[in-house]
């Protein structure tokens, strides 16, 4: 969980600040109006739909699988083999 940690909190305002960027700049084509608007509507709406759940996925699921792994593999393996390397503890 260490390793995750420092990662999250040094990476993740980086990546919502070019999340978000995006968005605002998407966000014209998502309220076009005028000639040709339902096609802007739906590319805008498309963009916008797909930036916010690949930063919901990314920034928190991939996290918190991360986490839940690392804690799921540190109770089948045993600490202490020879050359430093955990070995897998046999059921």
């Amino acid at each position: 969980m260490s390793k995750c940690e420092p990662w999250g909190t040094h990476n993740s305002w980086g990546r919502l600040q070019n999340q978000q960027v995006t968005v605002l700049g998407v966000l014209p084509l998502a309220f076009a109006t005028g000639a040709g608007a339902t096609g802007r509507r739906c590319v805008g709406t498309t963009i916008v739909g797909g930036m916010l759940l690949s930063t919901v996925l990314n920034l928190f699921f991939i996290s918190v699988l991360y986490a839940i792994l690392s804690r799921l593999l540190k109770r089948n393996v045993e600490p202490g083999s020879e050359d430093g390397e955990s070995t897998p503890v046999e059921a």
